[in-house]
Order: C-alpha cells, then sequence, then structure tokens
C-alpha cells in the first residue's frame, strides 16, 4: 500500500453535475490509489472551516478526480473553485476494495449505491470491465433523478437499475424495492455498496440473509484522515469500534454492529 503524501494541486476543471454535485479535476500525482480509497481536501480558506474535508476518489486516471455535494461550507467551497486553484491534497487514505476483497476474471457483483456514494462504485465497476469480469448490475437510488449524478456513465459500464423516493426515474422508492431481485439476476455475486448508512444497514441486511457477503465503503466526519483524530468511529460487530480512515472506508459488512 502506497503510504500517503500531501502534496498541492491545481484545479484542471469543474464541472457542474445536476443542481448539487460537481465533478473537479486535478492536476498532479495522486500517488498509487486503488478504488476506494479517499484524500482529505482543503483549499486556501484560512481558518474557516479549519478542516478539510474527506473526499472518495472517483478517478485518478488520466486525472485525479472527485464527486462534491454541496452540503456545507466546506462542499461549498471545494465546488466554487475555479481552474487554477490550488488544493492541498492529502492521499491516498483507507483500504481500497481490493482490500477487503479479491476481484478478479471470476467475479461476478451487484453494486449498490446512493447518491453521492457512487462515486467508488463507478472506479471499481470500471475496475471489474478491466479484469474481464461479468458485466456487474448496479442498483442506484436517490431522492429524486437529480440526486443521480453520473447515472449515464454507469449505465455505459454496468447493467443499471434506477430507483427514486418520488418515482422521478426508474422504480419509486429505495434500492430495498428491488435488491432482492437483482440478487436473484446474479446467483453467487458479492455485494459492493457506498452511500447513506441507513442504506448500507439495509443492504447488508439483505444480502447476508441471502448468503452473500457485503462489502460497504463506509462514510463518516473526520478531521485527520489517519487514525489520530478519532472522530470517525463506527461501532464493531462484537464489541469495540473500528477507525473509518484506517479500518476502512472499504470493510466487509459483518465487521459493522448497524444500528
Amino acid at each position: 500500500m502506497s503510504p500517503p503524501r500531501l502534496v498541492t494541486m491545481k484545479v484542471a476543471s469543474n464541472r457542474r453535475v445536476g443542481d448539487a454535485y460537481r465533478v473537479i479535476e486535478l492536476d498532479g500525482d495522486a500517488g498509487v490509489v486503488r478504488s476506494g480509497q479517499f484524500a482529505m481536501l482543503k483549499g486556501a480558506w484560512g481558518v474557516a472551516p479549519l478542516l478539510p474535508r474527506p473526499m472518495s476518489w472517483l478517478a485518478v486516471e488520466p486525472r485525479p478526480s472527485v464527486l462534491i455535494k454541496v452540503v456545507g461550507e466546506g462542499t461549498r467551497l471545494l465546488a466554487a473553485a475555479a481552474p487554477g486553484d490550488e488544493l492541498t491534497v492529502l492521499t491516498p487514505l483507507g483500504r481500497a476494495f481490493a482490500d477487503a476483497t479479491e476481484i478478479g476474471p471470476a467475479t461476478r457483483s451487484v453494486i449498490v449505491a446512493g447518491g453521492v456514494g457512487i462515486a467508488p462504485l463507478l472506479w471499481v465497476a470500471e475496475e471489474l470491465g478491466g479484469v474481464g469480469a461479468e458485466r456487474p448490475l448496479a442498483v442506484y437510488g436517490g431522492r429524486t433523478r437529480a440526486d443521480l449524478p453520473l447515472a449515464e456513465r454507469m449505465a455505459e459500464i454496468t447493467e443499471l437499475w434506477v430507483t427514486t423516493e418520488d418515482g422521478s426515474a426508474g422504480t419509486k422508492g429505495r434500492v430495498t424495492e428491488v435488491l432482492d431481485a437483482a440478487l436473484d439476476a446474479r446467483p453467487g455475486a458479492i455485494v459492493l455498496t457506498c452511500g447513506p448508512t441507513p442504506m448500507m444497514a439495509a443492504v447488508a441486511q439483505r444480502a447476508h440473509a441471502a448468503g452473500r457477503r457485503c462489502i460497504a465503503a463506509l462514510e463518516a466526519p473526520m478531521a485527520c484522515g489517519y487514525g489520530v483524530c478519532l472522530g470517525c468511529v463506527v461501532p464493531r460487530a462484537g464489541g469495540g469500534f473500528l477507525y473509518v480512515c484506517s479500518d476502512g472506508p472499504c470493510v466487509d459488512a459483518r465487521e459493522i454492529e448497524w444500528r
């Protein structure tokens, strides 16, 4: 695993995706990064906000890129970054999908994404295609069709099923409405998921009930990204805690005490 480095990168492009999302491409070398790993990003903000923001890598080739959803001041400032602006980037951080499961030509997968959680899953879907694995089946859910950034790209590399809570695209409801059918359509498939914690908890429960292994890319607020601040703890099954930044973000869902 490549050790993390603190580097300065310039914004190469900032592309709007829907009303609340941006894809930011950076000029620079992110190092040896794998799908599921993340970075801590900060602009020249001074002391407000003080802390960098954790972001899953969307890709590192041909340029490092991240998908940003505007939810607060830090992400608003990142979303407003213009080409040429400098960001400090600490990366690579965390455990990749490959650290939690083997990916090879025989891999059969069901990918379950919610909103901005598509970022690491889009990359791992591309990796699966690169090793000649069976075309993944992806279930992608959001509140409305506006909460499905990069769905068109996911549809190019997977068999994509869409759900929206308001019925504006795909099946009306949450991803769990179609998950059992998706598992039936891919016998023996591993489940890879990222999105809101309640969604991942429901996906893990359905996957385990079906006898499937489930790998979750966890999301949590954090200050450092490498296990010092202790701000990203989640309960571990059997007792104790797991740190999303260093034990995750990609972990076997059976390791988590979902609440």
